[in-house]
């Protein structure tokens, strides 16, 4: 964008230039013959046929699906588009769309919601004062219709319920054809319908002029790309409908219950899945068979309860190990070896305590005591020792002085007596006497680890003992019992260090206990394990039910598998728009450009606005981007060269120009087109808009009552029909319409049309009902303007016309002027003016109201005064006439 100087405007206007138009195809053959067979085909039909209708695309879809999808390939015939120089696209016509009216309007700034803005079908004329209320209409119009200007619309801020976030609505009611339609409008909203009425006003005579934008245009000579892009889109969508169609879940989901390698190529179905595969897994008769034969089978294995049985077998080994254990226990230490040793440890003992009673008699004999050396004696001696050592610890300064008995001084003979004592004790009799008693305490324990078990039918072991062997289990119970008393005989004579009489003892026979723990175990190995075969006869169990019910689902899993593949195929179909977009750029600014500069020179020449301004555009894609330039200065814009009213009419002829080239639209709306402008250009552009009014419906809006007059004389010059509103405001109320009604603009026909219509009006309504009284006023305001227009178009011939720039001399010859009717019409149009609402009418009228029988008299007079005045016309035409005749030039 950035190489284009000037004013550059974006708009979207599509834009179909007229009639029926050929485009050369001979620089496109080439370019059409290097297009795959299937588009060809789309080319094909649009050059000869136009738009494609619904049989031709799915002609068109055939032929793309057997291209791309299907394995069966038909021949057929290239196409020869030199064949076809031409195509004949005739341009596409909608149905007329007129505005019939706008009414209901709510939030539109303080316009009333009970009045209604008509449009008649050619020519509409509002007028509007500044204040009464036509801006506000004009702002509903630009925010609902196409609009380049200001679209923002106020609600009544006087009214406390609304704010600016208020949005305004209205109903516009329209002809199609032949048929009514309202569009219920809400601002902000956009209707297709009512972007066909484009708006033209002072804020996008800038827009027109010194913005920058785009133009969309699509020239009918083209029509034939959009028609492809059109037909793509078509195909694309019958695709994509299709391709949802069978874009379906893989009938295997949710099917089976657990895994198989059915279940695995289930989950791995996809367009690669060839029928071979498919078929591998079919459920046949002997499947059938084979499962019955499986289910009998299991029910067998699952009787046998092999688990329960193996687990009570292997309790009873356990508990005959367990008994095995504490027997053999038994048997280790309660043997011939154990008393063997207990009668050596206990004839050490009895030797080493002989000894050292011996020892102790002869080295501390004494008369006094005959125990001296005994047990006992060693004992006393023992004690003292102990003492004396531990009296040492608690005070490491003790010294052996005194008897620890009798407190009395020891002298050094009974000092060195203790001291033998000490060495007595430490001597080795006493010390091997001391090991030979603590090995015989712990070979005494040995015993204390036996644990004798209670044998009987309950106790754990025995009973299986029992229910193998009796006999072994009674000879076994009586051997146990047999040891225990033996043990407990063993105890007591160890106890007494005994070494005679020990009872005889036989070891227990637990080798039995071995064998039978043996064949227990072989009884468990013979049992075998059946869930190892119950696994594997589940595992094919599993298998023949997947094929069953995937057999049962074949069909759908054969059509999901094409519809993957068919899926698979089309992923490689494309539309080429890009390329179609291109080829149509190529095209674009051939035909688009002139025609676009022709157009705007013409329109141009018409406004008279040929300022040197020249239009240049470029084509992208049925985009064009316009530029408007002074050719004097191209690097300034034409807002600050131009003046204000140049500015206008640019962007006038600009706006007319585009419009001329939208075959869609269906009507214009122009509010105060000639603002800034002189007399001379108010006049061209009334001209240039009556004219345009008999292609299209024109609206305009403007308090310029020049530029009215020059509309209203220039419609009746052309024969155009037109229609005049008038809006005003009554008191502080802006917005009343008054249909039909306009200043200076009504000829003496529509005036008193309009106040008979009143008149007629009233006598429905109830004498002195407010209505009817306001009927009646608006009747004298229509023969006031009545009596304003017998001046200008009878009694002055049109000679002088009100906002003419010229006067017509040659009617003077027609004037009927007589002072007489005259003075009349001088004297009631006084009298009218006080009963208007435009004069202060005094109390007295006030309180008197208005009859019809009053408005029909004055309407009366105002005949009699027209007619006067037309038979003194009619004669002096007749008179000019004559002398004309007699005349000799």
């Amino acid at each position: 964008m950035e190489e284009f100087v000037g004013i550059c405007r974006k708009v979207q206007v599509i834009i179909n230039f007229g009639g029926v138009k050929m485009l050369d195809l001979s620089n496109m053959e080439k370019w059409l013959d290097s297009r795959p067979n299937w588009e060809q085909q789309v080319w094909f039909f649009i050059i000869k046929e136009g738009k494609l209708d619904d049989e031709k695309i799915e002609e068109i879809f055939k032929l793309l699906m057997e291209d791309y999808v299907s394995e069966k390939k038909h021949e057929r015939t290239p196409i020869n588009f030199k064949s076809i120089p031409k195509t004949n696209i005739s341009e596409e016509h909608d149905q007329v769309v007129y505005l019939k009216d706008v009414i209901n309007l709510k939030h539109v700034n303080a316009l009333p919601s009970d009045q209604k803005l008509a449009f008649g079908k050619s020519l509409t004329l509002i007028y509007g004062e500044n204040g009464s209320g036509k801006s506000g209409y004009s702002r509903l119009l630009s925010s609902a219709c196409f609009s380049r200007g200001d679209k923002s619309i106020l609600p009544n801020l006087r009214e406390s319920k609304t704010s600016k976030s208020t949005k305004a609505s209205a109903d516009f009611r329209l002809t199609i054809g032949e048929e009514q339609k309202t569009i219920n409008y809400k601002e902000d909203e956009k209707y297709d319908i009512l972007q066909r009425f484009s708006v033209f006003d002072s804020s996008s005579v800038q827009i027109h002029i010194n913005s920058t934008s785009n133009v969309t245009i699509t020239p009918i000579q083209l029509k034939a790309f959009e028609y492809v892009i059109e037909a793509f889109n078509d195909l694309e969508k019958k695709l994509n409908h299709e391709k949802t169609f069978r874009m379906t879940q893989n009938p295997t989901v949710g099917r089976f219950e657990s895994e198989s390698v059915v279940t695995k190529f289930c989950s791995e179905l996809d367009h690669k899945i060839t029928l071979e595969q498919i078929n591998q897994w079919n459920y046949s008769a002997s499947d059938v068979e084979r499962t019955a034969v499986i289910q009998e089978e299991l029910k067998s294995l699952r009787k046998l309860d092999v688990e329960s049985k193996k687990k009570q077998l292997s309790l009873e080994v356990k508990e005959v190990e367990e008994l095995v254990e504490k027997l053999g226990i038994i048997n280790s230490i309660l043997n011939l070896d154990y008393i063997t040793t207990s009668i050596s440890y206990i004839n050490e003992i009895n030797q080493k305590t002989d000894l050292s009673k011996r020892i102790g008699e002869s080295s501390f004999k004494d008369e006094l005591f005959l125990a001296t050396g005994s047990e006992e004696w060693k004992s006393l001696i023992s004690a003292a020792k102990i003492l004396l050592d531990n009296e040492k610890k608690l005070n490491p300064q003790f010294a052996l002085t005194k008897c620890p008995l009798c407190k009395q001084g020891l002298r050094n003979e009974e000092l060195s007596l203790f001291e033998r004592y000490w060495v007595f004790l430490e001597g080795k009799s006493l010390n091997e006497l001391k090991i030979a008693k603590e090995n015989l305490e712990k070979h005494k324990q040995l015993l204390g680890k036996i644990e004798f078990p209670r044998f009987n039918v309950d106790s754990p072991g025995a009973r299986i003992i029992k229910e193998i062997d009796e006999e072994y289990f009674n000879h076994l119970k009586e051997q146990i019992e047999n040891s225990f008393v033996i043990n407990e005989n063993i105890k007591e004579k160890t106890e007494r260090l005994e070494v005679s009489d020990y009872p005889r003892i036989a070891p227990l026979f637990i080798e039995k206990l071995i064998t039978m723990i043996s064949e227990i175990k072989k009884q468990i190995e013979l049992l075998g394990n059946p869930e190892l075969e119950i696994k594997k006869l589940e595992e094919e169990l599993i298998l023949l039910t997947h094929c069953k019910i995937y057999t049962q689902i074949k069909e759908e899993v054969i059509e999901y598998v094409k519809n993957q593949s068919w899926l698979n195929s089309c992923e490689r179909i494309t539309f080429p728009r890009r390329q179609i977009t291109t080829k149509q750029r190529e095209l674009f600014d051939q035909i688009v450009t002139e025609e676009y500069r022709r157009k705007f020179a013409e329109e141009c020449e018409v406004l008279d606005c040929n300022f040197g301004i020249s239009v240049t555009t470029r084509g992208t894609s049925g985009s064009t981007v316009k530029e408007l330039r002074l050719n004097i200065s191209a690097d300034h814009k034409m807002g600050k060269i131009l003046s204000e009213g140049e500015q206008r009419v640019c962007a006038l002829a600009d706006f007319l120009t585009e419009i001329s080239l939208d075959k869609r639209n269906s009507g214009i709306i122009f509010d105060d087109p000639v603002t800034s402008l002189d007399h001379v250009r108010k006049r061209q552009i009334a001209h240039r808009l009556v004219i345009e009014a008999a292609r299209r419906q024109v609206i305009i809006l403007t308090h310029d009552k020049v530029f009215l007059s020059y509309l209203a004389d220039i419609s009746s010059e052309l024969d155009t029909s037109y229609e005049a509103h008038w809006i005003q405001r009554v008191g502080n109320r802006p917005g009343k319409i008054s249909l039909n009604s306009s200043p200076k603009l009504s000829t003496l026909a529509v005036i008193i049309q309009e106040v008979d219509r009143l008149i007629v009006e009233a006598g429905l309504l109830d004498d002195q009902h407010q209505q009817q009284q306001q009927k009646l006023i608006d009747s004298f305001s229509l023969l006031r303007s009545g009596c304003e227009a017998l001046i200008e178009q009878v009694l002055f011939n049109k000679t002088i016309q009100r906002h003419d720039d010229y006067i017509r001399v040659s009617n003077l010859n027609e004037v009927p002027w007589d002072e007489m009717n005259a003075g009349k019409i001088v004297d009631m149009h006084g009298q009218l003016s006080r009963f208007i609402d435009a004069h202060n009418r005094s109390d007295t009228m006030r309180e008197e109201p208005i009859t019809i029988e009053i408005v029909k008299s004055f309407r009366k007079k105002f005949f009699e005064i027209r007619d006067e005045l037309n038979t003194i016309k009619k004669t002096k035409k007749s008179g000019l006439e004559k002398q004309k005749s007699s005349s000799p030039w």
